[in-house]
């Protein structure tokens, strides 16, 4: 199952560090963002091993981003034998509940096309996809042209180079929210076969900082 939780946006962050420009002394950075709302909060950041205001300027910004841009964080309960990543992974996650896609198993395909176990609906002025992993491990993703109307087969804009085979996994749904992007930040002991999945959202933006 998975459940959601809303991060606490923050619009300015003290950081206190030990300052190589002023003798090695103790000194405290703060840095704001003057567009936040005034309901946002702050908070302060201890840095081991940091002596450099600019470093402490980019610790800051990053922490600043990250209350910013990634909004909620997730957990999944996963079957032991099901986990194929580590800490720090970025993977794609698909869950109906949350609308991060359709998802299910492929009942066959040919080159062109491809048939899923339910009935999906397509709407008009919607661009949408299907993303399926393969036997292989690989992933193989394709735009579906179709008519507005409910279906189990879709067609394909471009042909598979390798055929999708019966049971492989597949994540159906608007092109630009097939599935969600993550990163893994947690994994914990729920039981001897189960495993607690800690996920945030990935933002590429919060890297540029600088």
């Amino acid at each position: 199952y998975i459940v959601t939780s809303e991060t606490c946006a923050l619009d300015a962050i003290e950081a206190d560090f030990i300052n190589y420009e002023k003798d090695l002394s103790r000194d405290k950075l703060t840095v704001m963002n003057l567009e936040a709302p005034s309901e946002w909060g702050t908070a302060s950041i201890a840095l081991q091993g940091v002596i450099k205001p600019s470093e402490a300027y980019r610790h800051c910004m990053y922490n600043l981003a990250t209350t910013q841009l990634l909004e909620r964080v997730v957990n999944i309960n996963m079957d032991i034998d099901s986990i194929a990543f580590t800490l720090g992974d970025v993977i794609n996650v698909q869950h109906d509940v949350p609308m991060w896609g359709e998802g299910g198993r492929i009942v066959s395909a040919t080159e062109s096309t491809v048939t899923i176990d339910k009935e999906i609906t397509i709407e008009s002025g919607i661009t949408y996809a299907i993303m399926i992993r393969l036997k292989d491990g690989s992933i193989a993703t394709r735009t579906v042209s179709m008519l507005p109307g409910t279906y189990t087969e879709l067609s394909l804009v471009t042909e598979f180079d390798t055929i999708p085979e019966q049971y492989d996994v597949y994540a159906f749904g608007e092109q630009s929210t097939v599935v969600k992007p993550m990163r893994v930040v947690g994994i914990a002991p729920q039981s001897d076969l189960i495993r607690k999945i800690t996920l945030t959202d990935y933002n590429e933006s919060i890297y540029g900082i600088d």
